[in-house]
């Protein structure tokens, strides 16, 4: 039998201008898509094609999330759905929040 290795755990630093757009893209339900080499698609929030971005792929079976930015396709993060969940729960799209000072 073969052996499965563990997966290496990896970190994505996310630009808060990216998590915003996405934040924002969820909110309104306006978010594009883009297959990979795999097959796999990944959202991305509608307009930001062409700057770096926050990319988000539910894995088969829908109990993962994959995410990943556009300049690092290389390194992603796998996250529990539940965790993405609270996740998405507490982004507050841009203008929904506290005013700031």
């Amino acid at each position: 039998m073969t052996e499965i290795p563990e997966p290496e755990i990896a970190t994505v630093r996310i630009p808060k201008a990216a998590l915003d757009a996405f934040a924002a893209a969820v909110d309104a339900r306006v978010v594009a898509t883009a297959k990979d080499d795999g097959g796999l698609d990944w959202f991305y929030a509608w307009g930001t094609r062409e700057v770096e971005r926050l990319e988000v792929a539910l894995l088969p079976g829908g109990d993962e999330v994959m995410l990943r930015m556009s300049s690092d396709r290389a390194t992603t993060i796998v996250c529990p759905i539940a965790q993405w969940y609270e996740l998405v729960g507490r982004m507050i799209p841009p203008g929904q929040g506290p005013q700031e000072p």
